[in-house]
């Protein structure tokens, strides 16, 4: 009787844990704005490029935060071009660009005292003209929350995230991006995205020194251009008496 209960108590405990490992969170971006100033084009097309597309994210649910995937109720390429369409409606003389997704994820980070939550967005706005594809423009944007329950702040995130991005494309010169631009075939916009060359090139790793500053982008940090240069003061704080937990003299 005893290793009967033991086994049920085992098999019980086995399958709630399996059970909080598959379930899923659904994302939903129906309460939020999207709004871009000054935009001389509309998304006519997404195109989800992501190497890793069975989700978009990770997020912790319930008193245990157990791990759950976060999903969309449609596709990816679909909500978001149904999300685009519904707030930056075309209009006329716009330019139809797509939207290619190269990166999308959601996640959360616990500490002790608090949470996180991220929302990295990474696009490609690309111009299809006379059967020739030129990518216009490549921008990424990171979004944090934080909070007591980040779960319910996602959406936000999100929606912030394609705001800046799209923002950044609206504010640069059409000509002259269309000047520089990428040129591909449209079979290669459609293949899966590997940034593994493009991260080759980032300025911060070409150099061999850093601009001293304060980064608040990760496109400022990739580019090694902080936006702040001067205002701000730099303190050495010691604090040897905890040296064995990693104390010592140091620069916040």
């Amino acid at each position: 009787m005893a290793m009967s209960k033991t086994f049920t108590a085992f098999l019980f405990f086995f399958l709630a844990t399996a059970t909080s490992f598959a379930q899923t969170h659904t994302l939903n971006l129906s309460r939020q704005r999207l709004e871009v100033r000054n935009r001389n084009f509309y998304i006519n097309r997404v195109i989800d490029a992501r190497i890793v597309d069975t989700s978009v994210g990770v997020v912790q649910k319930g008193l245990v935060n157990s791990k759950a995937a976060a999903v969309f109720q449609k596709p990816l390429a679909e909500e978001l071009h149904s999300f685009t369409s519904l707030h930056l409606p075309e209009q006329n003389g716009q330019y139809p660009v797509m939207l290619r997704v190269n990166k999308f994820w959601v996640s959360e980070h616990t500490t002790a005292t608090s949470e996180s939550g991220t929302a990295e967005i990474r696009v490609h706005f690309i111009y299809e003209q006379d059967g020739v594809c030129h990518v216009l423009y490549s921008v990424s944007s990171l979004k944090t929350s934080k909070g007591l329950d980040v779960t319910k702040k996602h959406e936000e995130n999100i929606a912030n995230a394609l705001a800046e991005c799209l923002q950044e494309f609206a504010n640069r010169d059409w000509d002259t991006m269309l000047a520089q631009a990428e040129q591909l075939t449209l079979a290669e916009v459609n293949q899966k995205y590997s940034g593994a060359a493009s991260a080759q090139l980032y300025p911060i790793l070409m150099v061999s020194s850093y601009v001293p500053g304060i980064y608040l982008t990760l496109d400022e940090f990739r580019s090694n251009s902080p936006s702040a240069t001067s205002g701000y003061e730099i303190k050495e704080r010691g604090n040897f008496d905890k040296f064995m937990m990693g104390g010592g003299t140091h620069m916040p």
